[in-house]
């Protein structure tokens, strides 16, 4: 009994002391990647034009809303990209701003589907599509708020 008290005692010494004698591992990676935020920069770039075309395309009367609702779909895709960003920026107060804009841009959509689905142009299917694409953008929203 004594043998096996002082072998557990030299084997618990010797592991502190090579691990204590272990240089510590850093990640790899300690911020963010400056090529990745340059690209995702970029996609937010590309997603604001594209909400601005689909405005200008809507307002001159050449895109109606019974045609998908294109501004609403830009709106949500440059939500998503800034979400990302922010995400990848370390910066939480960036992407629960971004996730609100997403939750934001859903409640939109929903509400365009169920206009479409009053005047008999979209149906019950789009709006719960819409509803379920809400739904997750909250939970998300939700979970970053914690």
């Amino acid at each position: 009994m004594k043998t096996k008290l002082i072998t557990t005692a030299v084997a618990a010494f010797l592991s502190f002391t090579l691990l204590a004698q272990e240089p510590s591992k850093a990640p790899e990676s300690a911020g963010p990647d400056a090529k990745i935020i340059t690209k995702l920069t970029e996609i937010v770039q590309f997603r604001e034009q594209l909400v601005e075309i689909e405005e200008a395309l809507y307002q001159s009367g050449r895109a109606s809303a019974e045609n998908g609702s294109g501004v609403e779909l830009a709106e949500i895709a440059l939500a998503e990209s800034r979400a990302d960003l922010a995400h990848e920026q370390g910066k939480r107060e960036g992407l629960i701003a971004a996730l609100q804009d997403l939750v934001s841009a859903h409640e939109k959509r929903v509400k365009w589907a169920q206009n479409m689905k009053n005047i008999a142009r979209a149906s019950d299917v789009e709006i719960k599509q819409a509803q379920v694409e809400l739904l997750k953008a909250q939970v998300r929203l939700l979970r970053e708020q914690k």
